[in-house]
């Protein structure tokens, strides 16, 4: 299923801030999670090792890869790819687990994407914790679940890894329940 995206608003890694899809940086960012979807993609160039292209491998759902001539295995769960322990350093996943989140900027009228980093997807991050919560807010409200109706301002702070690096990682705060 296709959805129209007006651009990306990604997430700077090193200073906690979001570059908007007019190139400016900003703190925060409000809006509502309109649908939202796990996605992975693999690297076989290592972070950092010259210029980074497109994924080696990659699926948007978080399932089964798209296809492609480089395809790592059948399904996500299968592949080596995709367990502790097979990234360089060995300790983490070599093939990155993210969720894209489709959000609709206040004063927009096409979503956005932030494209969260597995640095938010623990369980004890914010992220984790609010997407698990807010069918549970939006049925309190008495509203469906399948697309939240919540707005959300979003933000972040730095995390530093014992490998060295560090990484932006996404902060949610419920604002108001729509009707």
């Amino acid at each position: 299923r296709q959805m129209c995206i007006r651009d990306r608003i990604n997430i700077l890694r090193e200073t906690p801030m979001f570059e908007t899809p007019d190139g400016d940086t900003v703190k925060t960012v409000t809006g509502h999670i309109i649908y939202w979807h796990h996605a992975n993609q693999y690297y076989a160039t290592e972070f950092g090792e010259g210029e980074q292209g497109p994924p080696t491998c990659s699926s948007s759902d978080g399932i089964r890869p798209d296809g492609g001539e480089q395809v790592q295995a059948d399904t996500c769960r299968g592949c080596s790819k995709n367990e502790y322990g097979s990234a360089s350093d060995g300790r983490g996943k070599a093939c990155q687990n993210t969720i894209r989140l489709y959000i609709l900027v206040d004063g927009e009228v096409i979503p956005s994407i932030i494209k969260a980093t597995p640095a938010s997807l623990g369980k004890k991050e914010s992220l984790m914790r609010w997407l698990t919560n807010a069918p549970n807010v939006a049925a309190k409200a008495g509203v469906g679940t399948k697309y939240q109706p919540i707005k959300v301002t979003f933000s972040l702070h730095k995390k530093d890894f014992d490998s060295g690096f560090s990484a932006s990682v996404l902060d949610l705060k419920t604002e108001r329940v729509l009707n």
